[in-house]
Order: structure tokens, then sequence, then C-alpha cells
């Protein structure tokens, strides 16, 4: 059963609160009861010692002065025990009811009677003259009084009592609403969270433990969306892997049979001077090197890291690229500023690399066409500047287009650029793209090593 948890503060403090205001309010009502039955006691006994020591003549005017000042009605009796005198207005018509609550008071002392259908608590008391034997003085206390004294003493506790469980009441629910609705906003951000939206939500202004906890789903929601990446990044490169496997397999073997048919065609027809032919064995060097870069992109063929001279490896890839932009009227500049004993840490990655950028500045380039190939050396790090003349990269896929399958060409597969940036982190840079001057620009960044620090 679900219990939400405004009720689990509500019902316990709103319970604790009527507990705690009744007692308190019912303490009070008794006390002030008790204080108002104190004070009639008190006074009766006063009044009582009182006219056992006056000495005045206990005349209807002083009996309605003191009935003024007691709140009691008085009757005078003769020595036959016959009232002579009363203070109740309607006295005169009820002689006999005077008479019959005297004779009550009498035998039983302080006692409840009926007069006039009133009940009074009657006493008689002997009050002294100056001559001759003591009056006898019927003294009623009328109990509805006493009552009406009580029940407006606890009306004020009783009163104050309610207001307050009330407000508090109010006051609790509002709270425990209020931290409900709170919590009902967490819950609903989960729930945006559990399914797919990492959006956070805006903190609370109020510093408590609800903003720390608001603050802490925020952090899981971007925790949750970066680890969700991480694992679409990573399928993705499975799904890389298995594809890219599977087809530099199919193309190695075909691009090994045409190697073999062109070569053993050149060795028949050595005497022809025909430039076609090694045109189309620098293709084919060139297919092949895209081809390992393809297997060191997907890991899934096992291979030796042979680490090159810099400079070798750029006058290859500048040797395999310059008849290419031939054949399609490029023009093609290469230029290399850097230390001939310059090692990079795996030739393979390294060539590959290049010849990616190479074969998409030569496909990018405008018209007329030019393609640039620079390379620099600059504080143990060697950039090659690959450049073209062509349109450039559109805005709308710039900053995902070294992911794989992400390409601009109606035909591509998209694997070049993010092959690129992965041999350039592996040899530990990087890739950037530029536009500068109308030219795009590939920078490929590595470290180098001389002779010396690598055979350490």
């Amino acid at each position: 059963m679900r219990w939400p948890i405004r009720n689990q503060i509500l019902l316990p403090l709103t319970a604790l609160q009527v507990v705690v205001v009744s007692v308190v309010t019912a303490w009070a009502a008794w006390t002030a009861a008790d204080r108002v039955r104190d004070d009639a006691t008190q006074r009766m006994a006063n009044v009582r010692d009182l006219l056992q020591r006056a000495t005045f003549p206990l005349t209807p005017g002083v009996l309605g002065q003191i009935r003024l000042l007691s709140g009691a009605e008085y009757a005078l009796f003769d020595d036959a025990g016959r009232p002579t005198f009363s203070t109740l207005h309607d006295a005169a018509g009820g002689p006999d009811d005077l008479q019959s609550a005297g004779a009550v008071a009498a035998r039983l002392g302080v006692h409840d009677v009926q007069v006039n259908d009133r009940t009074y608590g009657a006493e008689w008391i002997l009050a002294p003259r100056t001559a001759g034997a003591p009056v006898q003085l019927l003294v009623l206390h009328p109990r509805d009084r006493l009552r009406q004294l009580q029940q407006d003493a606890i009306a004020g506790p009783l009163l104050t009592g309610g207001w307050i469980l009330l407000l508090t009441v109010l006051a609790t629910t509002w709270v425990s609403h209020r931290i409900g609705r709170r919590m009902q906003r967490i819950e609903r951000h989960a729930a945006r969270i559990a399914g797919g939206d990492f959006a956070p939500v805006e903190l609370p202004r109020r510093i408590d433990e609800i903003r720390d906890l608001s603050q802490s789903v925020n952090q899981m929601a971007e925790g949750l969306q970066q680890l969700t990446g991480s694992i679409r990044t990573h399928e993705r490169s499975l799904l890389v892997s298995q594809i890219a496997a599977g087809l530099a397999h199919q193309l190695r073997n075909a691009l090994t049979g045409i190697r073999m048919a062109v070569q053993v065609h050149q060795r028949r027809c050595p005497a022809r001077e025909d430039a076609s032919l090694d045109v189309a064995l620098a293709q084919l060097s060139l297919t092949e090197q895209q081809i390992r870069g393809l297997l060191s992109l997907t890991r899934g063929e096992h291979r030796s890291i042979m680490p090159g001279p810099a400079t070798a490896l750029l006058n290859e890839i500048a040797t395999m690229i310059e008849p290419v932009c031939e054949h399609r009227r490029i023009a093609f500049t290469y230029n290399a500023d850097c230390d001939r004993a310059a090692i990079v840490a795996d030739a393979d990655a390294f060539r590959s690399a290049v010849l990616n950028l190479c074969m998409n500045g030569v496909e990018a380039a405008g018209r007329p066409g030019e393609l640039s190939l620079v390379a620099r050396q600059s504080a143990g790090m060697l950039e090659v500047a690959v450049s073209d003349n062509g349109a450039g990269v559109p805005p709308r896929i710039r900053d995902s287009l070294f992911t794989p399958f992400v390409t601009t060409k109606p035909e591509g597969v998209g694997l070049g650029l993010a092959l690129a940036r992965s041999a350039a982190e592996d040899l530990g840079g990087g890739v950037e793209l530029c536009r500068d001057n109308q030219r795009t620009v590939f920078t490929f960044r590595c470290r180098i090593q001389s002779p010396p620090m690598l055979a350490s």
C-alpha cells in the first residue's frame, strides 16, 4: 500500500498536536473550573465568618447589600422557625419552600435544596445580636450560578486550545503538502531520466536537503548521459569493427589478386613505356594502406607495430599521391621541414592516416584543384597539414565529422577521418579542422622520437 510522504509527515504530527493541545487545554480548563470553585468556597467562608461575627443589625437593606457582594440569597427566621424576610424576589409567594429548605438544612448541614424550582446549597448561620438571642439566618448559594461561572472559566482555555489546534494542523498540512510537491517534482524528474531525458532540473532557491537531493539527481542524470553516450559509442565501434573487418579481408584478398595480375603483365611486357601501370600499382598500394589502417581501427586483425622515419614516410605518401593528383589534374605541392632522424612509433598507422587525409583532399579539391602536403617539426611534435581549395565541410556536421559513419560523400562510408583521429590519438596527438584563406586544412599531430630515445 502506497503511503505518500506528506501523509507520513502530516498524520504523526497532527496526532501529536491533537494529544498535546488536548491535554494542555483540558488541564487549563480543569484548573480554571477548580479555581472558580475555590473562589466561591472561599467567598462563602468569608460571608459565613462575617455574619457570625457581625454586631450590626441584619436588616433587609443590609442583607440586600451582602447579597450583591456575595451572590447568595438570605432568609431570616424567627424563633419558631418561620421565615420573616428573604432576599428571594418570589419568597413572599413561597414561605413553605423556605421553611422546608430550612428544615432540610437543619438536619443535614450544608446540602442542596429546591426553592422555587431552583437548586441552592443551603447553610444555617446563627448571627449574634447586641441584645437577645442570635438570629437564625439561612444562606442559599445558587448552584446554577456556580456552574455558569465554571463554564465561563472553561470557555477561554477551550477556545484558545481549539484555535491553536486548528492553526497548527493547518500549518502542518501546508508544510507537508509543500514538501510533498517538492518531492513529487524530483520524482517526475527521475521518471524523465528513466525515459531517457537527461535534462537537468532547476534547483530550488531554498538551501536544504531537498536541494541537495535535486543536485544529486542532476549529477546522476549527467553521469547517466555520459554513460549512455559511451555505451552508444562502444556499440557503434563494435559495429564498425564487425563490418570493417569483414570488408577489409574481402578487399585485401581481391587487391592481392589484382596486384599480382598487374605485376605479371608488367614483367611480360617490359619494353612498353606505359606510366598507367605505375599509376595503377600506386593506386593499389594506396588502397592496401587504407585497408591496413581500417584493420588497425577495428583491431580485428593482429599486426606488429613497427616505427619508421617520418621524412621517409612522408616522401612515400607524396610519391603515391602525386600520380593520383596528376591523373585528376590537381596541382600538388609538398614540403617536409623536419629532421630526417625523427621517428614515429607506428609507421603503418601514420602512413594510413595521412593518406586518408590526402585522399579526402583530392576528392574535395575544387576546379582547378589544388592540394598541399606540408610537414614541420616543433617541440617533439610533428604537424602535417593537408589543405585543399574545395568548398569545405558543411557546418551541420563539423562537430561530428570524426565520428564513424559520418561523411559528406554520397558514396562514402565515413571511416577515413575516424581512422585518422584514432591513429593520431594512439601516437599521442590529434587531428584538427579549420578553414584558412578559402582553404580547408586538416592538421595531423603526433609525437616523434629520435633513434637513441627509441632504442632505450
